[in-house]
């Protein structure tokens, strides 16, 4: 919802970012994963459930990390070196835990990436001025600023993004990538796949499209199907307050209608009762009626 935004921010300003980016949201939003790149921007490591790699087992994280990998490089025909933990590991770790997460991540050939000015704009109720303050307050605290393009409303990282950039480049600093910072390319950051097994690739590029496409398609499906359903209930109830207002419009003329009409008197032990009922009947002026004496 917010990263298309972001992006033309990012295009508009001329500053390249890098995109840490978990494996579940690039399954789902392949056209834009490939924009990122395409708009030469860096795709780095974030996961692929975004797990608290605190609490969870080094197996865990191998699967987190090796998936999100594979994602990328069947999509894009590059892979990734940079990796960023979630959680407040993307700061400097002060925990043993911390510490091993961060080193799994180096043994599956990651480089870690952390972040020391972080204007939390991933908090709920955040101002955009708020940001951008907190943005300025921490701006000598290091050489990478952390900001968000999902995980909940990132409509005020959208207003701060671009005064953020303008600010920070009054005071003389120019927008870079994490490569740029490593003295690299993003060609040693992110290395074109050469894989013998370019059939296996392209399958898994299959099974991901698809996996994409059929998402997509039920999210439609379902939301069309909720559509027409309360179309159909406001439509029935349209109907039917045109039909209520008809109705009481409508002047109904009396008919002379008399329909045939039968009496049934039980005489079982009612020897006093049944006479006197039927003597009563038998004074009625209703033109059509018949009396059955049981």
């Amino acid at each position: 919802d917010y990263t298309p935004k972001i992006l033309d921010i990012l295009k508009e300003k001329k500053a390249p970012a890098t995109f840490f980016v978990t494996g579940a949201n690039i399954q789902n939003n392949i056209p834009l994963i490939r924009r990122e790149y395409k708009e030469g921007h860096e795709i780095g490591n974030h996961t692929y459930t975004h797990p608290n790699l605190e609490v969870t087992s080094d197996n865990r994280e191998r699967i987190e990390l090796r998936s999100t990998r594979l994602l990328l490089e069947s999509i894009l025909g590059y892979s990734t070196l940079l990796f960023r933990p979630p959680y407040i590991t993307d700061a400097e770790p002060t925990k043993l835990s911390q510490i091993r997460s961060l080193s799994v991540a180096h043994d599956e050939g990651f480089i870690c990436v952390t972040s020391y000015i972080d204007p939390n704009d991933w908090e709920e109720d955040v101002t955009a001025d708020t940001i951008v303050a907190r943005a300025k307050a921490h701006m000598h605290d290091g050489n990478i600023l952390l900001m968000h393009d999902a995980g909940g409303d990132r409509s005020q990282t959208i207003i701060a993004l671009p005064k953020i950039i303008d600010y920070y480049r009054s005071q003389g600093f120019e927008f870079v990538t994490v490569s740029e910072l490593m003295d690299k390319t993003r060609d040693q950051v992110m290395p074109k796949v050469h894989n013998q097994f370019q059939f296996t690739d392209k399958l898994d590029l299959i099974f991901f499209t698809l996996t994409f496409i059929w998402e997509h398609f039920l999210d439609g499906f379902f939301i069309v199907a909720i559509i027409l359903i309360i179309s159909r209930l406001l439509l029935i109830g349209l109907l039917a307050i045109i039909q209520r207002y008809k109705e009481k419009k409508k002047k109904f003329v009396a008919v002379n209608y008399q329909p045939k009409v039968s009496v049934i008197v039980p005489a079982f032990n009612e020897e006093v009762n049944a006479i006197r009922t039927v003597n009563y009947l038998l004074k009625s002026t209703y033109p059509d009626l018949e009396v059955i004496f049981v």
